[in-house]
Formats: structure tokens, sequence, C-alpha cells
């Protein structure tokens, strides 16, 4: 039976990740992205492992720069969806963890590409980025979860544009419990925005933080 079907795993619920990790998760994840988007090396055909390769690279130099950090990370690393289910294999883009050895004690970032004309990406941004963290294949009983968007066409502002609708379209089948709209609580990136989701239709909702890097070449 695929992990997503899973009729007895109950998570960990009682996994609440703290705040100051996810704030310095998000933090580092910007830190690393302006130093990425300085080089000006991503371009509007790169593929998302060779950008999220390119923005673990910048964020490893930013931990090295500032001497230490309270969150580790892997990137593009295979993870257990469900630990007793061998076959539940999924990669994560970004795995970030702290002085927990816990195999399910860790914050998950899934990153897409989007544009913002012509073919914007947002439906596979929420199809197979959102609907990832709502059927359980990454931080399952998770409090909080990170979706990245790698905006590769001008203009940022009409990629989110595009992200927003097509959440709104899919309310249903995302099990949302509250909308996408802009929220600075846990990262001061522009248009970051906050959405909350009932994971594998339970109870207790995931929240994801949807965070816009904007590398397109002006």
């Amino acid at each position: 039976m695929p992990a997503t079907e899973s009729s007895d795993y109950v998570g960990k619920p009682s996994l609440a990740i703290p705040v100051q990790y996810l704030k310095a998760s998000l933090a580092l994840l910007v830190a690393g992205a302006k130093r990425l988007q300085l080089k000006k090396i991503v371009r509007p055909k790169m593929f998302e492992n060779s950008i999220t390769s390119s923005l673990a690279s910048e964020m490893i130099t930013e931990q090295g720069a500032a001497g230490s950090d309270i969150v580790r990370f892997d990137f593009r690393v295979h993870h257990l969806s469900d630990p007793s289910d061998p076959a539940s294999v999924c990669e994560i883009d970004f795995k970030f963890s702290w002085n927990n050895y816990d195999y399910e004690a860790y914050l998950a970032a899934e990153a897409k590409r989007l544009r913002g004309v012509g073919d914007s990406l947002a439906d596979k941004y929420v199809n197979e980025g959102v609907m990832d963290f709502v059927q359980g294949k990454y931080g399952r009983g998770h409090n909080y979860g990170i979706m990245i968007g790698y905006v590769l066409v001008a203009s940022l502002e009409n990629a989110v544009a595009k992200v927003i609708s097509a959440m709104n379209t899919r309310k249903a089948v995302t099990h949302e419990s509250r909308r996408c709209q802009p929220d600075a609580r846990f990262c001061s990136q522009p248009y970051t925005h906050l959405s909350s989701h009932l994971q594998l239709e339970q109870m207790n909702p995931i929240t994801l933080i949807h965070i816009f890097f904007d590398f397109t070449i002006t």
C-alpha cells in the first residue's frame, strides 16, 4: 500500500517544530538566495535540482561565514515518508534538523520553478509540491513545512499571483483550513505567504510557509 494511503500511520502530531528553528531555516534560505542572486547564474531554463544544488552551496558558504548556526541541513536527501515502510522513499529538497536524533524531527522544504508569464508552472507547484505535504509525503504529523518558489521569468508579482490563483481553485483538494495570504511573522522576505492544510485529512493542520525567490535576469 502506498505510504500516502496508509490507514494506520498516525505520524508524530506531538512534533511541534520550535519557531526558532523554523525562523533560522528560513533565514538561511534567504541568505543563500541573496548570494545566489548576486552571481546571476540562474537561467530561465535551469532545472530545479540544479538551482537547489547552487542554492545549497551558497547556504553552506553562508553558514561558514557566520561561524555557527542552530540548524543544519541536507539537500536532495532520500527520506522514508513512513519509517515502517521501506518502499516509501522520497527525496526532500532541503531537510533541516537540529540537536535531536529522532529520525522524524526535521523541517522539510520543497522547491518548484515558477514563471511570471506563459506557463507559470503554478499548477505543478500545487499538485506536486503543496500536495506532497498534504498527503504526508513530507513532514508527516509536523506543524510546519516550507514551499520555495524559484521565479525564473519576470515578473515575481505575476508568478506569485498565479500560485495564489492555483491554490484558490484547489482548496478542497489541498484540504485548506487557512487560505494562502501574505504573512511575515516568520520571515521578512517579500511576498512570503502562509497557508494551512489538514494533512491526510486529519484534525491537526500543517502550516506551509511559501517563500519566493526572484531569479529573473534584468
